[in-house]
């Protein structure tokens, strides 16, 4: 169920003496409003004809005036104006800096902030900034800069400026992480918080383990990853093996690739690919994800760093905010809609209040309960929306506000608590209170439920349940533990551990055409759910090693566990072919180096025959990873390999439950013949059977997917006589 949109705004856009770029400017909201999702919220006027304070209430209308140097006198715009005034519409004002701002603003309007606008220029960033002000975009965008400090601190520290020149907050650890605070808590908490992480793509970049870390952890959570990559072009993030041969940027560098010599690039190789399902040169990242790439990006600063042009500089910010804006909704929907999908197998209808906010009611009981969804960190803003929501629907018997943030900080969550509850706080000015708080809003009363999605999954289990109708508070990770679990459901304390299979990859190359369409960012969605899903519930994660996928799956055991469980108790089976395992006389190794180390303890990873080739290895290597019991497998994205292993799992393991995600596409999707688009409309099950006795897997909701189909196979487990 896609969120209702917000309310519609009629735009009239006026100019005397730049008609054109009036035009350009409405084809530049329009394009942007679509890139939001909200192209429906959107109506072009030309004139005010018809609009009335009463109209105004229902939808509201905005003159937007273009100015230029024919503005402030024209009788049109003086026309329009008043005509606004009457029937109480807002009015913008778009400025050509290069003429004095009260020479192009009507009488009256000069007293309001405007938007500069040079004639000509490309109206995208003026264009959102009208949809921010609108509520159309995001207004607070967020980025996480990840370099390396030994040669791409000036391009990280320039970027970080341009994108607080936009009004933007740019997290840099220089700069942003106070002074004895636990580094590697404090980076995790912040990337958590962001919608994109801008990679300052750097020699140095492919030695750097934080970087490693951070790329795998934002994959892991619908964090999109955009890169700023010096020349040349064989300046990649590659694997150890190969960095080793990357020269250093410098210079003599970008001179000798502005002028299209090929001695540096030459000097680049890569490792052969013999046909094994692997990204090339680079594999950490998506190609589609790299910007500005070319040498004329770039220019030497005078100590002989390398900077973006100001050109450059400019198009990355515009085009990092249409990728916060994706990335940002994607996270949301996602989350939302699996919490529509849990209200819903509760038996209970969900109705949407607003495009983040949804109320589940049971029309056999009284249960009715609000639910509001963050996509980031829980603000104060989202429990008092929450409160306010109840204030609306006073009969509703919880209310909620549920976020997918991993390790939230207690200092937070306690901030939380002290706002929602239920004696106070009273903000108030000083002759407000001398007034005894006449005209202050008075604090919500009633209980907020502030809950991780696994927690509001299982009902609320994990969540600490203050006495009252106070706040309710999701508990932080107990740091002296050491151990952050998903919470268990309390009645099943004998739940098996399950065997899962996960088959999945992201398509890439020439083979991606036969498995399109898909979508890569809805693939990582899919597989980080499914791996937390798989893990958290204490299950054994069975997966053929991928560069694309084996990070995730323990970037995430490392989320879930602090410390890793130990030999012989490891709850991921990571199976790998002996001919990429390095040695002396081995470089191949795809797997980073740092990765073995960090599967000890978390993965037993298991070498299975190099073979005599491509298919030989393969074949080996499924041959011995699926000739061990299989309960459930889950299949996403892909390229033919993940059809192989589907038939194979069919025929092996005839009982094992398989499931197939659509919403991603791939080779999973064909497979089970899941791209009928009439799987997703309204009422259609999330979890639909289909004729072989699979189940597609419907929807954005992953991680309600994902936690669901593991339930059902529990509990298919644990009564064999149940209906499956």
């Amino acid at each position: 169920m896609a969120p209702n949109p917000r309310q519609r705004w009629k735009l009239l856009l006026h100019s005397v003496d730049r008609p054109g770029d009036c035009s350009r400017l409405q084809h530049a909201l329009i394009d942007a409003a679509k890139e939001s999702n909200e192209q429906d919220a959107l109506e072009f006027i030309t004139s005010l004809d018809g609009v009335t304070p009463t109209a105004t209430a229902e939808t509201t209308v905005v003159l937007v005036l273009v100015g230029g140097s024919l503005s402030v006198d024209a009788k049109p715009t003086e026309k329009l104006v008043k005509a606004a005034r009457v029937t109480a519409v807002d009015v913008w004002v778009v400025f050509n800096p290069e003429v004095d701002f009260h020479a192009q603003c009507p009488r009256g309007l000069d007293e309001l902030n405007g938007v500069a606008w040079q004639p000509a220029a490309d109206p995208t960033p003026v264009a959102r900034s009208l949809l921010r002000a609108l509520g159309l975009d995001e207004d607070d965008r967020r980025y996480f800069i990840s370099y390396a400090r030994k040669d791409g601190t000036a391009l990280a520290v320039q970027v970080r400026h341009a994108l607080l020149d936009q009004r933007c907050r740019a997290f840099l650890d220089t700069v942003d992480i106070k002074v004895g605070a636990p580094f590697q808590q404090a980076l995790t908490r912040e990337l958590d918080d962001r919608s994109v992480l801008v990679l300052i793509e750097t020699p140095h970049a492919a030695q750097s383990p934080w970087i490693d870390y951070e790329l795998a952890f934002a994959k892991s959570h619908g964090i999109a990853i955009r890169t700023v990559s010096p020349p040349p072009s064989g300046h990649r993030v590659v694997p150890r093996t190969e960095a080793s041969t990357t020269p250093v940027v410098t210079h003599a560098a970008v001179t000798a690739a502005r002028t299209r010599t090929t001695t540096l690039t030459t000097s680049v190789t890569a490792t052969a690919n013999d046909g094994a399902e692997e990204a090339p040169l680079g594999w950490r990242l998506d190609a589609a994800g790299r910007a500005l790439t070319s040498p004329d990006d770039y220019e030497i600063a005078e100590n002989g760093d390398i900077r973006l042009a100001g050109g450059a500089l400019v198009r990355l910010a515009g085009s990092l905010q249409a990728v916060h804006t994706r990335s940002y909704r994607l996270r949301r929907e996602s989350l939302l809609q699996s919490v529509i999908n849990r209200l819903e197998d509760r038996g209970l209808t969900v109705q949407p209040l607003n495009p983040w906010s949804v109320l589940g009611v049971d029309r056999k009981s009284s249960t009715r309960e609000l639910v509001l969804v963050a996509s980031r960190r829980p603000m104060p803003e989202d429990v008092y929306r929450a409160a306010s929501l109840r204030t609306e629907h006073p009969d509703a018997t919880k209310t909620w506000v549920v976020h997918r943030t991993v390790d939230p900080d207690q200092g937070h969550l306690k901030l939380l608590a002290w706002i929602g509850r239920d004696d106070g706080p009273t903000m108030a000015s000083s002759p407000e209170l001398r007034n005894g708080g006449v005209g202050t809003p008075q604090p919500a009363r009633g209980g907020v439920t502030v809950a991780s999605y696994s927690e509001f999954h299982n009902g609320g289990a994990g969540t600490t349940q203050p006495t009252g109708e106070r706040l309710m508070v999701a508990n932080p990770p107990d740091l002296d533990k050491a151990q952050r679990v998903m919470p268990q459901l309390a009645d099943e304390p004998d739940r098996p551990a399950l065997r899962v299979f996960v088959s999945a990859s992201v398509p890439y190359g020439d083979r991606a055409e036969q498995a399109k369409p898909f979508e890569i960012e809805d693939i990582q969605l899919a597989v980080a759910a499914t791996f937390e899903a798989i893990i958290g519930r204490d299950h054994v994660l069975v997966f053929g090693g991928h560069p694309a996928i084996t990070p995730l799956a323990l970037s995430i055991d490392m989320l879930l566990h602090k410390i890793p469980r130990g030999k012989d108790r490891e709850r991921i089976e990571l199976y790998q072919s002996a001919f990429y395992r390095a040695d002396a006389d081995n470089p191949r190794d795809r797997l980073v180096p740092e990765l073995a180390t960090l599967a000890e303890g978390r993965a037993r990873v298991i070498w299975t025959p190099e073979g005599t080739d491509h298919d030989d290895r393969v074949a080996a290597l499924r041959e011995q990873m699926l000739e061990q019991r299989i309960d459930a497998a889950f299949f996403i994205g892909g390229m033919n390999g993940v059809a192989d292993e589907s038939r194979l799992v069919a025929e092996k393991h005839p009982t094992a439950a398989r499931f197939y995600f659509s919403e991603p596409g791939g080779m999973a999707a064909r497979v089970a013949g899941v791209l009928d688009p009439t799987l997703d409309e309204e009422g259609a099950p999330a979890v639909r059977p289909l004729p072989d006795g699979s189940f597609a897997l419907t929807g954005r909701g992953y991680a309600h997917l994902a936690l669901s189909s593991l339930e059902r196979v529990e509990q298919s487990r644990m009564n064999p006589s149940a209906e499956f």
